[in-house]
């Protein structure tokens, strides 16, 4: 029998403790009764420290698992801290609730080292089973980044790149995909489709968002730079015509930002 390096948990807020653990739970001479012992303590472990301690002996089991994968209660683990993290993995009544944000920061980092894998596949179920297009492109892009070029989360936003209808979102869902997959062959295009179908609604709300996502991504993009000339000469032409004083600032304004973006991308306006 090989006995935990510790027996009062206390001791984990030392790194050398935290180590020691870890490095318990990766030896194979241990039995699995041990380390399922070790974890149901670290779980369950109540303190009166306002749960300090209870969080941090759960977090310590959240990195175990990824040393001991056949873990019993690792489903549930990542689960926990899946709700803690995010929003979207509340499912039920009982946790429709906020957290503070001191508990979701600290389990969004205790998510990158547990077992990823498992992490992952959670997040692909849900990308495949919810109704809500909000929680669908929230879960791929958390996907995306803990799994880059995860299939599943690309394919999603791919998905809500080309059929949502409202502009607002569809610029969300370019935004998502840029997140996970900045080189998709769908962004460009599609926020170029954004822009001509904000300019045929009078919003041009978007386009100020899409002349700013240009910005970023589109830097000597021919059809992002192309589409921009085309606005700009299309406000300069407007701007000599009699119109409404806020239209006016407005268009003024919107010329300024095309003038700027372009010279972002790799072309001076004239």
């Amino acid at each position: 029998m090989v006995s935990p390096p510790y027996d009062r948990v206390h001791y984990i807020s030392q790194s050398e403790s935290r180590e020691a653990i870890l490095s318990w739970f990766s030896n194979e001479q241990v039995m699995r009764e041990e380390k399922e012992a070790f974890i149901d303590a670290l779980v369950n472990f109540q303190d009166r420290c306002d749960s300090f301690f209870s969080y941090q002996t759960y977090f310590l089991a959240a990195e175990a698992i990824a040393l001991f994968l056949d873990c019993s209660q690792a489903d549930a683990i990542v689960g926990q801290l899946l709700k803690w993290s995010y929003a979207f993995c509340r499912t039920s009544k009982s946790d429709w609730k906020t957290y503070p944000q001191a508990l979701t920061i600290a389990a969004r980092e205790a998510l990158k080292r547990t077992d990823i894998k498992r992490v992952a596949n959670r997040l692909a179920e849900i990308v495949h089973t919810t109704d809500s297009l909000v929680v669908l492109r929230r879960a791929a892009v958390e996907l995306g980044k803990l799994n880059p070029g995860d299939e599943s989360a690309i394919a999603a936003l791919e998905q809500l790149v080309q059929y949502t209808q409202l502009l607002h979102d569809r610029f969300k869902a370019v935004s998502s995909l840029i997140e996970v997959d900045l080189q998709n062959a769908l962004i460009i295009p599609a926020l170029i489709e954004i822009v001509y179908a904000d300019l045929r609604s009078d919003s041009r709300w978007v386009v100020r968002d899409v002349l700013w996502k240009f910005r970023e991504i589109a830097i000597g993009n021919e059809a992002a730079i192309a589409v921009v000339v085309e606005l700009l000469e299309g406000l300069k032409s407007g701007l000599e015509l009699p119109s409404d004083e806020y239209l006016g600032r407005d268009d003024v304004f919107l010329c300024n930002q095309c003038a700027e973006t372009l010279g972002f991308i790799g072309v001076v306006a004239k």
